[in-house]
C-alpha cells in the first residue's frame, strides 16, 4: 500500500513523500510498485495502471471501446523486458504488453475460454537470466510465455481431488504443483525457480527436467517452513540465502546450498516472528513483500505492523509505522 502519511522509526528517522489521489493517484492501495529504466514509478492498482514521473500521475485504464487500452483495471504485477520491448502487465484479466512508445497494449489470455473467475488472473511475472518470461496464475499454477507465438506452457498443478494421488498427501508426484495459486517466483543461482503460493507452500522447480520439489508447514517440526501461506520471496546472494515472507507465518531464512545436503523434509527453515514482548522484533507476522538495499539490509511490508527494516548481521528490527499526528 501507499504510505498515507509520515512515518516514524524506532532506530532511526525517515521521512517518506506522500503520493494520494490527491496528487492523481487512481486509488490508494497499491499492489505493485516498480520503476522502469527510464526513471518512472509505477503502480499498480485496482483502478488501473499509474506513472508517476516526479511531478504528476498518468493512469490507463480499461475503455470498453478501445482494444488498444489495457483490458482490466485491477494490476497485481509489473515487470520491464530485458529485451526492451516494453512493460509487461499482470491483471486480473490475463497478461498485458505495454509499449511506452505508442503507450497501446496488447492483451494474452492464459485460458482463452475461461470456466471460472479468476482463470486468467495474473498474480507475478518473473524474467529469469536467460530471458524467459515466467507468469504466476491465481487459479491455473506456473506458466512460461512464449514470446514468438503470444502462447503460455502451463507447469501444471496437482491431479484433481479426487485422484489416487491427491488422496495420499505424502505422495505428491514430483512433477506439478500441489497448489494452484502462485504468488512469487525466484530464480536462485542454481538455475532453479522457487515458487511461493497460497495454501500450498513452497516450491522449487527445475526447469530442466520439469520436477518440483515440496517444502510444506510441519506443526511438529520447529525447522519446518511456518506457513504454507507463503506472499513473498527474495534471494540474498551475499548469504546465499533464500527470505521467505508469509502471511501469518513471518520471515524464513533458507540456506540454498544446504537443501540437496539434506533428505527432503529435514531442511532448517530459520523463523524471525514477531515477539509482542520485544518492541524490536518483526513488527506482524503477515508479509506481503521483501527487498534488499545497497548495504545488505532487508525491507519488509507488512499488513498491519508498517514497513521494517532488518539488519541480517546485527538482527536489529527498525520499524516504519504510520503516525496521524
Amino acid at each position: 500500500m501507499i504510505m498515507c502519511s509520515e512515518l516514524y522509526a524506532q532506530t532511526e528517522s525517515r521521512w517518506f513523500q506522500r503520493i494520494t489521489q490527491e496528487q492523481g493517484l487512481s486509488d490508494p492501495t497499491a499492489f505493485s510498485i516498480f520503476q522502469d529504466t527510464r526513471g518512472f514509478m509505477w503502480f499498480g492498482t485496482v483502478d488501473g495502471l499509474n506513472r508517476f514521473d516526479g511531478y504528476s500521475v498518468v493512469v490507463y485504464r480499461h475503455e470498453p471501446t478501445d482494444s488498444n487500452t489495457i483490458a482490466d483495471n485491477f494490476v497485481r504485477g509489473i515487470h520491464e523486458d530485458s529485451r526492451g520491448t516494453g512493460l509487461w502487465i499482470g491483471t486480473r484479466s490475463g497478461l498485458e504488453q505495454f509499449d511506452p512508445v505508442t503507450e497501446k497494449f496488447r492483451h494474452y489470455e492464459i485460458t482463452p475460454n475461461p470456466k471460472r473467475p479468476g482463470d486468467n488472473e495474473v498474480r507475478v511475472i518473473y524474467e529469469d537470466r536467460a530471458g524467459n518470461l515466467w507468469v504466476g496464475a491465481k487459479l491455473n499454477g506456473l506458466h512460461r510465455f512464449e514470446r514468438s507465438t503470444g502462447t503460455f506452457q502451463r507447469f501444471p498443478p496437482d491431479p484433481p481431488p479426487d485422484s489416487a494421488f491427491a488422496k495420499n498427501s505424502t505422495k505428491a508426484p514430483t512433477n506439478s504443483l500441489s497448489q494452484y495459486s502462485v504468488s512469487a517466483i525466484y530464480e536462485d543461482p542454481f538455475g532453479m525457480l522457487w515458487l511461493g503460493t497460497v495454501g500450498g507452500g513452497l516450491k522449487r522447480f527445475n526447469p530442466g527436467t520439469g520436477e518440483f520439489r515440496h517444502f510444506l508447514h510441519d506443526p511438529r517440526d520447529a525447522n519446518s517452513l511456518s506457513s504454507n501461506n507463503v506472499l513473498a520471496l527474495y534471494g540474498d546472494s551475499a548469504r546465499g540465502a533464500l527470505w521467505i515472507g508469509m502471511h501469518g507465518g513471518g520471515l524464513n531464512k533458507l540456506v540454498l546450498a544446504e537443501v540437496d545436503s539434506v533428505a527432503p523434509g529435514r531442511e532448517k527453515f530459520v523463523r524471525v516472528q514477531h515477539d509482542p514482548a520485544d518492541a524490536n522484533s518483526l513488527s506482524d507476522n503477515r508479509i506481503f513483500i521483501i527487498r534488499g538495499d545497497s548495504t545488505g539490509a532487508l525491507w519488509v511490508g507488512t499488513f498491519a505492523g508498517g514497513l521494517n527494516k532488518f539488519d541480517p548481521v546485527q538482527k536489529i528490527w527498525s520499524r516504519f509505522q504510520n503516525d496521524p499526528l
